[in-house]
């Protein structure tokens, strides 16, 4: 069995992480590269790599899977940078984003508000689920 890669690309680092049969054997970090987000995930590839002696084309010719993960999506409507913003969902989970909990400085102190909701109401609609095997005819 080859290696398996699992990448993170967060707001300000990507992480690697590499590992084999035998458990992890090396871990790189490198900036985040918003404006071409391969840069920094090459950059920690070839980190990571170098603890293992090789180059990072070597490493990815010997590796078999390569796992990739982002909180870019979460970050931007986090931080509300993304662009007009709509969130569609499952019936009874309209409201997710509001009702939470990390949003608060102090999550058990209620003598203060919720800060504002992610996206507006307005921009929120939800379905009702599919079932497994359930098909729908094209529109």
């Amino acid at each position: 069995m080859g290696f398996r890669i699992s990448v993170d690309t967060g707001g300000t680092f990507t992480d690697v992480v590499i590992a084999d049969a035998h458990g992890i054997r090396a871990i790189g970090k490198a900036l985040t590269t918003p404006e071409r987000i391969f840069a920094g995930m090459r950059t920690a590839i070839e980190v990571a790599a170098q603890e293992l002696g090789l180059s990072g084309k070597a490493l990815l010719s010997k590796t078999d899977m390569l796992i990739y993960g982002t909180t870019r999506a979460t970050n931007a409507v986090v931080t509300k940078s993304t662009a007009k913003t709509a969130f569609l969902t499952t019936l009874g989970f309209r409201d997710i984003l509001v009702l939470k909990e990390g949003g608060k400085y102090d999550p058990h102190d209620y003598s203060y508000d919720y800060p504002p909701p992610y996206i507006p109401l307005h921009f929120r609609d939800r379905r009702a689920r599919r079932r497994p095997g359930q098909r729908r005819a094209p529109a």
